[in-house]
């Protein structure tokens, strides 16, 4: 396939978010990051040891107890070798659809 890794991902990324209907026109492609910012998802071409690798990572924000302001965390959430676009689109789409099925869920009240 041509083209540059985060374009194979960005197009697999495209498939599978479109796949579980998360509109995918708010996708920011740079040259070796791909941002999800409605889902507050990245994934970074980054070098490591053992290669480069597609890392995903979350952020969220938290607010201390005590504190008057949120302050950012963010988790990695999981790495595949570079080459395993497919997969990562995979693993991202099933991560985004599960964060949004526990949102609506946590509206709920079971009483």
């Amino acid at each position: 396939m041509k083209g540059s890794p985060t374009v194979h991902l960005r197009k697999a990324l495209e498939a599978s978010l479109a796949a579980i209907g998360v509109p995918t026109e708010g996708i920011e492609t740079g040259a070796t990051i791909i941002r999800i910012p409605s889902d507050q998802v990245s994934i970074e071409l980054v070098a490591t040891n053992d290669g480069r690798v597609w890392r995903a990572s979350e952020t969220y924000f938290v607010r201390p107890l005590g504190a008057m302001e949120e302050r950012p965390v963010t988790t990695v959430l999981f790495e595949t070798p570079l080459g395993n676009e497919i997969l990562m689109a995979r693993w991202i789409a099933r991560r985004i659809a599960e964060a949004r099925i526990d949102f609506a869920l946590d509206g709920i009240s079971m009483v």
